[in-house]
């Protein structure tokens, strides 16, 4: 399903196992921060 505006992140060739959710946060805010997002909805 695709959503006008809506980026989701996924990575399936994560060779470094579970980072935790601190890390996959992380990486989502940074990705938002350079992308210039007014908003960001994390949803654990």
């Amino acid at each position: 399903m695709k959503i006008y505006g809506v980026i989701v992140l996924y990575n399936p060739d994560n060779n470094n196992g579970n980072q935790g959710i601190a890390h996959a946060l992380n990486v989502g805010a940074q990705k938002a921060i350079e992308d210039g997002a007014d908003w960001l909805l994390t949803m654990d």
